[in-house]
């Protein structure tokens, strides 16, 4: 009886565990983007500052979806693999 509630709580929790570190990685790359940005001359609140920030936010997403590719990629390349293993033949 209790245990649904439990599965429950423990579902919870893993959901707003995964919100809080994207809210956290969100905060690092924020910062991060800003410096670069700064450091590159350009002053927050010019067309400058914006567009790095947008140029930059577009680069990671852009790295990620290189990152997803590859891993497919990998993941296609290891089923074909092991497509035609047979664990028991005899």
């Amino acid at each position: 009886m209790k245990l649904p509630l439990i599965a429950s709580l423990i579902a919870v929790a893993c959901s707003l565990s995964g919100c809080i570190h994207e809210a956290i990685s969100h905060q690092i790359h924020d910062k991060g983007d800003d410096a670069r940005c700064q450091s590159y001359g350009a002053k927050p609140g010019t067309e400058a500052y914006m567009n790095c920030r947008l140029t930059t936010d577009a680069n990671r997403s852009m790295d990620r979806m290189s990152i997803a590719q590859r891993q497919m990629a990998i993941q296609g390349a290891m089923n074909s693999a092991y497509a035609n293993v047979h664990p028991f033949t005899y």
